[in-house]
């Protein structure tokens, strides 16, 4: 892999991490903060200098820089707010949770430009599953992200209700194993026991974190994407599956996924995609 391929990596690394609500990052560090987005001193820092895909780091922005800025932060985001849901380390997470929120970060950089999205959802797993998901798709212009659209999905009372961006809505019955699935595939422990069958992934623990670490360090695209939700694969380009992937995720001992990244790029695109899992109980 060449200087260029690299440093594209590590660019769309830290783009993709970035995108991700930096209150969501911050429910992911152990004594340590962040500051406007930039993780300072953190036992799980999703960009480090052996993070994958980031073998040659590009140094972390600052004043002087100039940096591109990022899509805003969701209303209602503060960075500065305490992890409140965050269980304390003599009370670990229950194997079954009854709700969480995931944040999705995606940036795609080639050469018509660069595009991301951002999503939040909060998913309800028992009594009664339900799913409340709002996606935001943005395109870099100049040094700018501009909203391009936002699409809202509603799983209550098992229907499916869409809001697309044009404010048309589609709603679709859902039956019990369909709503069996879903909950299945949203899952915190689904994603880390897929990516622990992957061919070749190393596997560590963190004894001061007492998080679990798993690292795919190349493979194809095709043989790590589909191990993510589906609902998070519609969110990606098709033709993700042909790029090389990176992959790393942090999970506790029950398998919960904190923090997953993939990252994967040749000498004209690149691909980003950070995942966290927050608020578990």
């Amino acid at each position: 892999m060449n200087r260029r391929t690299d440093q594209a990596i590590a660019l769309t690394t830290i783009i993709a991490v970035a995108l991700i609500p930096t209150a969501a990052l911050a429910l992911v560090k152990v004594g340590g903060g962040f500051d406007a987005g930039r993780p300072s001193e953190s036992s799980v820092t999703p960009v480090t200098e052996n993070y994958p895909g980031a073998p040659k780091p590009a140094p972390m922005p600052t004043q002087t820089q100039q940096p591109i800025a990022l899509p805003p932060i969701p209303s209602g985001a503060d960075p500065a707010a305490p992890p409140s849901s965050q269980p304390p380390a003599n009370k670990p997470l229950p194997a079954e949770l009854t709700s969480f929120k995931r944040y999705v970060g995606i940036a795609r950089i080639d050469s018509s430009g660069a595009t991301s999205t951002q999503e939040e959802a909060l998913f309800t797993m028992k009594p009664r599953f339900t799913m409340t998901a709002t996606t935001t798709e943005y395109v870099l212009k100049g040094q700018k992200w501009k909203p391009t659209g936002v699409t809202k999905v509603v799983i209550k009372n098992r229907v499916k209700a869409t809001r697309h961006p044009d404010g048309t809505v589609d709603k679709e019955p859902l039956t019990p194993e369909e709503i069996d699935q879903l909950k299945y595939e949203a899952d915190p422990r689904t994603l880390t026991r897929n990516i622990k069958n992957v061919p070749g992934v190393k596997k560590s623990r963190d004894p001061k974190t007492k998080l679990y670490k798993y690292v795919v360090d190349l493979s194809a695209g095709e043989n790590i994407l589909d191990k993510l939700p589906p609902d998070v694969m519609e969110l990606l380009p098709k033709e993700a599956a042909l790029l090389g992937m990176k992959a790393e995720l942090h999970a506790d001992a029950k398998d919960h996924t904190f923090f997953a990244a993939l990252n994967g790029a040749t000498v004209v695109n690149a691909l980003g995609v950070g995942v966290i899992y927050a608020e578990m109980k």
